[in-house]
């Protein structure tokens, strides 16, 4: 599996678990918020460290959530319940960022950055030629 395909995967989870918002695993041109993206976080792959082996490491992303109401009248209760849904559906988290107004397509939302982390295996996203090597 693929680092992209870890990251489409996280979000057909997620969209099983939030029916009732629309989950991209990228940044679409043309997002319909309310709805949530599963991007590269900061420190995308980090460094190795304790958790990090020949064949295992961990990934870094964020899911951000687009409320589906314009900044400027006001997204906080819609945004708190969006959050309140996704930290439930993920279990867990790093970090949270609130109340990010963003510009997304031409319009100003309301958003909310939740960082996480999960292991990914180097086997499953290392060219075929390098799997067997491993």
């Amino acid at each position: 599996m693929s680092l992209e395909d870890s990251r489409y995967l996280l979000a057909a989870q997620l969209a099983e678990r939030l029916p009732a918002l629309t989950v991209y695993p990228y940044p679409p041109p043309q997002p319909v918020p309310p709805c949530v993206m599963v991007l590269p976080g900061n420190d995308y792959l980090p460094p190795a460290g304790p958790a990090v082996t020949v064949c295992s490491y961990q990934v870094n992303v964020i899911v951000r959530l687009v409320a589906g109401t314009h900044e400027a009248e006001g997204a906080w209760a819609e945004l708190d319940a969006m959050l309140d849904a996704a930290l439930t559906a993920l279990g867990r988290w790093l970090r949270v960022d609130t109340g990010i107004s963003r510009d997304i397509a031409g319009t100003t939302w309301l958003t909310a950055d939740i960082s996480i982390s999960y292991p990914a295996e180097r086997a499953a996203v290392a060219p075929t030629t390098l799997r067997r090597a491993l």
